[in-house]
């Protein structure tokens, strides 16, 4: 008969590999990125008819 072994708990997710950073990048750039993503979203389209005066 064998002692009870307790087996390691489950890790709650994944472990994924971390992003690595290249030399000279900025370490900004996601959040720059993200910037211009939602400024670019909201004036590449006609303004919204329904707030202009008439």
């Amino acid at each position: 008969m064998t002692p009870f072994q307790p087996s390691n708990p489950p890790s709650p997710r994944p472990s994924l590999p971390k992003a690595t950073r290249r030399a000279g990048e900025n370490p900004l750039v996601h959040v720059i990125l993200a910037f211009w993503a939602l400024w670019h979203c909201r004036h590449a389209r006609p303004p919204d008819t329904s707030l202009t005066p008439l």
